[in-house]
């Protein structure tokens, strides 16, 4: 049975989409490349872990990605 904080989870992993996001606008070096092809994917992981729907997380594959612990990294 999975159980956690998906929405949390979720937030952390939009916020680094967004910051990846804004450092390929913002600075020179990246400008007349892609964006990195696993930002896209992220961002659905996220959407995906946000809607907290344990049938569809599961759907994905995503369950054994995620290990609660006691002392989150962030």
């Amino acid at each position: 049975m999975m159980a956690g904080d998906f929405v949390h989870a979720a937030y952390i992993l939009m916020a680094f989409v967004q910051r990846m996001e804004g450092a390929h606008r913002t600075y020179p070096v990246y400008r007349g490349r892609s964006l990195p092809a696993d930002i896209p994917i992220c961002r659905t992981l996220a959407k995906i872990l946000a809607t907290q729907d344990p049938a569809r997380i599961a759907h994905h594959k995503l369950q054994k990605y995620w290990q609660p612990t006691p002392f989150p990294f962030e």
